[in-house]
């Protein structure tokens, strides 16, 4: 605290000489700004909330009852210890929690929020799955040891005393489950279908209709006149379902595929938790023609969420620091920097490059080509069937190949509806990876059971040949060239190759970490590298190596990027992009090579695997969506020193930003790395002094 203090003093009269500054701040330094509140729980797995109180429900916490009247500073009132508690429904002053795993349903008095008491168990259960409240009823989604789901009702005339009117079965496996009125709707994808239960006679439940649904329904949502039904593979259908007995579809959407999770209709907005941390919204003002709003950026997924007066409340299922509830402002509109995307087929590799007119993409043994001069409109121009294609580049219309089995090949791509391959240098083993400069190919592979490092001459492309080659001490899988040195790695070891006499290269340095390499760049003497996870307690997945003396290379700083990096480049503004698994794209800023700053971050993939940058447009092959286009200088925010929005740059967004530092809420992590701590205080300084234009 003395610390924060400190530095507000100071600020407040650096300030004092700052607000004649015009220039615009960055944009991605305003991530997570839509983030109005977090508190620490531990493993939370379901959330309730109402008039000003969110009830959690977790495996280590049990209930927790917390006041968020002002989401910035929660206040945690009550709890009370339920063992593996996983599902939480309300119902006038009581609450009823169902057991992870168990056979428990638990009746707790909450009228009194600062003291819960636990009224009764119910036994009988196998392992409950869902619940909701609707009409006086309860209804739970029980799941026996066969996988087999039944819907219970009960009647909840006796808060106090549930009574269990009957059981309804025919519904295959439930993934979700809303209720409104005296209907329920449930999503099967075993099924796939959806089915509507009338429940107005609880004791005598029967089946109203059930809709087909070609993509497998993973979630549903209902306000009793509209039903929005959520598939696997990213299709939503929007039914009219006024008469439940005859369900019509009267809207549709294509989103990606792979975005699952819990989904809510609330007015005329759709909102989806997903699991890679992103809340999806739509808007259904016209049932017929629902459209896509954008996203809420989240960094963790969604395990279960809750939304009411323009607030969501969400549990995630891990974060730094413990944080695992979250309180996210929805006023306004949603922004992101995804342009567009381009569903993948299927195939091994996802490798891309980019012209800045034409995106070369590999999936598979297919090359595809696409015109991306409009970047909003992306066009296929052409596919080719290359086999055995390991990696490639992009140079003056050519794209470099290399092979697991045919050396280096090239192909002409100067026209790129008709690629042509002009020439083939037939190396004695397979290529890995390559590189280039001006005048020479880098290339790495393997003979024979033995690493090898080949350099050769492409001046004349259509008549490559082999300059040099150098025998390594194992088979390597990543190449990197940075001036007279290249960087060679596989596993957790790495090499450095002095090429300042081109004929004769020479290992000069080499180095290990703990974690595998997936790739790296370098530059002014710093090796950046880009790690597999292994979930050990070593610092991150981004690691900076000082290599100013190649022959002792020393590791100085990291990054915990909270999964593996696929990839890893600098881009056009001179800062640190990376793509993984899990870790989504992630922005650090280098200016300091041995105090790297995470400035912000995209969770907007499952399985991204390579990337290219051209005019602040990042394009990823991801192994889930295919191709997505991510604007990497989009603003989420009009201007970020702007910190209340009121387009006016005065004392008053000071005193907002140092009010939220010195509390130390979310909205003051204004760099994206998940503390509040000087760096934040001084990004804001800087962005202020920066002033908006």
């Amino acid at each position: 605290m003395n610390q924060r203090y400190h530095a507000l003093c100071c600020f407040f009269i650096y300030a004092l000489f700052a607000l004649s500054s015009s220039a615009r701040a960055d944009g991605i330094l305003c991530a997570h700004q839509d983030i109005i509140g977090s508190y620490q729980l531990n493993r939370t797995f379901g959330i309730a909330q109402r008039d000003g109180l969110v009830y959690t429900v977790g495996r280590d916490d049990g209930l927790v009852i917390t006041d968020i009247t002002d989401p910035a500073m929660p206040v945690q009132i009550g709890d009370l210890i339920i063992e593996d508690s996983r599902t939480i429904e309300l119902h006038e002053t009581y609450a009823y929690i169902g057991s992870l795993g168990g056979d428990e349903l638990f009746v707790i008095d909450i009228s009194d929020p600062t003291n819960p008491l636990q009224l009764q168990t119910l036994l009988g259960m196998n392992d409950i799955e869902s619940m909701t409240v609707s009409n006086g009823v309860l209804l739970v989604v029980d799941r026996d040891e066969s996988g087999k789901d039944e819907l219970n009702f009960f009647g909840l005339q006796d808060p106090e005393n549930p009574v269990l009117l009957s059981k309804f079965d025919p519904i295959g496996i439930v993934n979700s489950m809303d209720a409104h009125g005296t209907h329920a709707y449930l999503s099967s994808s075993s099924n796939v279908e959806v089915n509507i239960v009338d429940f107005s006679d609880p004791a005598k439940p029967s089946l109203l209709a059930t809709i087909p649904f070609d993509d497998p329904p993973r979630a549903v949502a209902s306000d009793g006149d509209s039903l929005v039904v959520l598939g696997v593979q990213g299709g939503i259908g929007v039914y009219l379902v006024s008469d439940p007995t005859k369900p019509a579809l009267i809207g549709s959407l294509e989103l990606y595929q792979g975005i699952t999770g819990k989904t809510i209709l609330d007015g005329d907005r759709v909102f989806i938790g997903t699991n890679t941390g992103n809340f999806e919204v739509l808007d259904l003002s016209i049932p017929e023609s629902p459209t896509h709003l954008g996203r809420y950026e989240f960094d963790i997924g969604i395990i279960d969420f809750v939304s009411s007066d323009n607030t969501i409340f969400a549990a995630v299922n891990r974060y730094p620091q413990g944080k695992r509830a979250w309180i996210l402002d929805t006023t306004t509109p949603p922004t992101s920097p995804l342009l567009w995307f381009i569903q993948q087929k299927d195939g091994p590799v996802h490798t891309i490059e980019t012209s800045g007119t034409e995106l070369f993409y590999f999936e598979g043994a297919d090359l595809e080509i696409y015109d991306i001069s409009n970047p909003g409109t992306p066009d296929l121009l052409s596919t080719t069937r290359i086999h055995h294609a390991h990696d490639f580049l992009y140079e003056n219309q050519l794209l470099y190949i290399a092979s697991n089995d045919e050396g280096i090949r090239v192909l002409d791509v100067s026209d790129p509806l008709l690629p042509v391959e002009t020439s083939t240098l037939q190396l004695a083993g397979s290529v890995t990876d390559i590189v280039k400069d001006e005048l020479w190919i880098y290339a790495i592979g393997e003979e024979i059971n033995q690493g090898r490092f080949y350099i050769v001459n492409s001046v004349n492309p259509p008549n490559m040949g082999l300059l040099t080659s150098l025998s390594l001490p194992f088979v390597p899988s990543i190449i990197f060239q940075d001036g007279d040195y290249v960087y060679i790695a596989d596993g957790i070891d790495f090499l450095i190759v002095d090429i300042g006499l081109i004929w004769f290269p020479r290992i000069v340095g080499t180095g290990q970490l703990s974690k595998s390499i997936n790739s790296m760049t370098a530059q002014n003497g710093y090796l950046y590298l880009g790690l597999d996870a292994n979930y050990s307690f070593q610092p991150g997945e981004f690691r900076v190596v000082d290599v100013t003396d190649p022959s002792m290379p020393i590791e100085t700083a990291g990054l915990d990027l909270g999964d593996q990096v696929n990839h890893i480049q600098i881009g056009e503004d001179g800062y640190i992009y990376t793509v993984g698994s899990g870790s989504g794209l992630n922005i650090i800023d280098i200016q300091t090579p041995d105090d790297p700053v995470l400035l912000a971050d995209y969770t907007l993939f499952f399985w991204a695997y390579d990337m290219a940058i051209h005019n602040s447009i990042g394009y990823v092959a991801d192994g889930t969506f295919g191709i997505l286009a991510l604007d990497l200088g989009a603003d989420c925010n009009t201007c970020f020193a702007d910190y209340d929005n009121n387009e006016i740059l005065n004392l008053q967004d000071i005193f907002a930003f140092l009010a939220d530092f010195n509390l130390g809420l979310p909205q003051a992590d204004v760099n994206g790395d998940s503390f509040i701590n000087l760096a934040d205080f001084f990004a804001y300084l800087d962005a202020f002094n920066t002033g908006c234009q």
